[in-house]
């Protein structure tokens, strides 16, 4: 269920199966009790005596969730948790580029790697707007044969490298992740079959001609992509969900996953675990 055939090129995919991997969606964001507060807050859009509620529990959680951030770096004396305004693209105004960084949730990362539905072996991870290092740091517990961090900030490069340094000191896990500093609409991608993570870090036009991008590249390449997008912004949603070359694999409330590309076997042959699901 969790993958379709991929038919010369497009993915076939009935509209009631999308709506029933939704509802399987829910209850994959298990962390933070994330599917608890998702149906309080649908709740509340339709039951006035529920808003303050769902207020509420929004606020106990994430409060639970930036202590989980802050015990991250406090065990590993990394420094990833503080926010900050950095650019993301170039040849823009100050405003235009710049955006809003943050961490991604160990738990949330974990959560989302194990529901992607394929064996990650033959996967490089390319986290797309780096920022200090999180996510490179939590692929390092994956089977990813290669790593790499996407970043125009050299300052949060340099934060990054020390907080890998830090976390390899405190884990004694090996994890030597390629840095690269760059637009990410202007690097050019490795041809390798890659999954792309996305924890909401560009506007939702950079988003989209990102994600538009990886798309044009998997198949000019044929290469095989997976996309996987932490609050998809704007039009990211709707252009994965109508573009026939897009595989939904996992749909949550939270993220998406999704699978771009074929090679001459058909769409992740061989290497697939979720031909089973």
């Amino acid at each position: 269920m969790a993958s379709e055939l991929l038919l010369e090129g497009k993915c076939c995919f009935a509209p009631w199966k999308r709506k029933y991997m939704q509802i399987q969606g829910l209850f994959l964001v298990r962390a933070h009790f994330g599917w608890v507060n998702f149906i309080v807050r649908k709740l509340s859009d339709r039951i006035r005596l529920t808003a303050r509620l769902a207020r509420w529990i929004n606020d106990v959680l994430s409060r639970r969730t930036e202590a989980r951030s802050l015990a991250f770096d406090l065990t590993h004396k990394t420094k990833t948790f503080e926010r900050g305004d950095y650019p993301v693209a170039e040849g823009l105004s100050v405003d235009e580029r710049c955006w809003g960084y943050g961490p991604i949730n160990q738990d949330f990362f974990r959560e989302i790697m194990r529901s992607v539905p394929v064996d990650l072996s033959s996967y490089s991870f390319i986290d797309v707007g780096a920022g200090k290092g999180a996510a490179l740091m939590l692929a390092s517990e994956f089977s990813f044969h290669h790593i790499i961090g996407v970043e125009l900030s050299g300052e949060l490069i340099d934060i990054g490298k020390r907080n890998v340094e830090c976390y390899h000191r405190s884990t004694r896990r090996i994890i030597d992740p390629e840095w690269v500093r760059a637009d990410f609409l202007r690097w050019k991608i490795p041809e390798e079959d890659a999954l792309f993570f996305f924890n909401n870090p560009l506007p939702k036009d950079i988003a989209l001609q990102a994600v538009q991008k990886i798309v044009e590249e998997s198949f000019k390449t044929s290469t095989r992509s997976i996309i996987v997008y932490r609050r998809p912004p704007g039009e990211v949603p709707r252009y994965l969900a109508m573009n026939p070359s897009c595989c939904p694999l996992r749909l949550s409330p939270y993220w998406e996953i999704y699978g771009v590309g074929l090679n001459k076997d058909g769409w992740l042959a061989g290497k697939a675990k979720n031909k089973e699901t």
